[in-house]
């Protein structure tokens, strides 16, 4: 089979060009806020949310990656503290990674959507309710790190609307 070069050449320049001006540019929010995220009332008595305790236990089979929960975490506080909550250390909500799968940095640059999707997806228990949160991406400007900031986001929502529900 033959290949032009100077096609291959402009595709895999287009390819680098794209992937960093996504790196550069800021993120855009996951989400543009959900009525949990916007009305804000206290979850409990102190303004405090539950810490994160994150475990893995995928239902399809999958390969852990020790950088994923501190990531969530970290996107959850942050979230968290924007909206004027702390982070207790005693109240926890359990945190289970129900599925992951990252494609390859290189595949994912090089072949984009072709390479399939990264996918994050967790389950939360808080005080008797659960909630579901999840992303994927199959582009090559998203990553594993801009998923597990959507999910840590995404778990802020659904534990203040888990922690609402609950009274609190």
């Amino acid at each position: 089979m033959y290949f032009n070069k100077s096609i291959v050449g402009a595709a895999l320049c287009l390819s680098f060009a794209v992937a960093t001006h996504a790196q550069a540019a800021p993120e855009a929010p996951a989400s543009t806020g959900t009525a949990a995220a916007a009305a804000a009332p206290a979850a409990s008595a102190k303004g405090q949310l539950p810490k994160l305790v994150i475990k893995w236990q995928c239902k399809e089979a999958c390969t852990t990656n020790d950088k994923v929960p501190p990531l969530i975490e970290e996107a959850y506080a942050k979230a968290a503290k924007s909206h004027g909550y702390e982070v207790s250390d005693s109240d926890t909500a359990e945190v289970t990674i129900v599925e992951y799968r990252q494609r390859p940095p290189t595949a994912r640059v090089m072949l984009g959507m072709f390479a399939g999707k990264d996918r994050l997806g967790v389950h939360i228990a808080y005080r008797g309710k659960e909630a579901d949160a999840a992303d994927s991406a199959g582009n090559i400007a998203q990553g594993m790190n801009s998923m597990s900031a959507s999910v840590g986001k995404q778990s802020y929502e659904r534990i203040v609307a888990l922690a609402q529900a609950n009274g609190k």
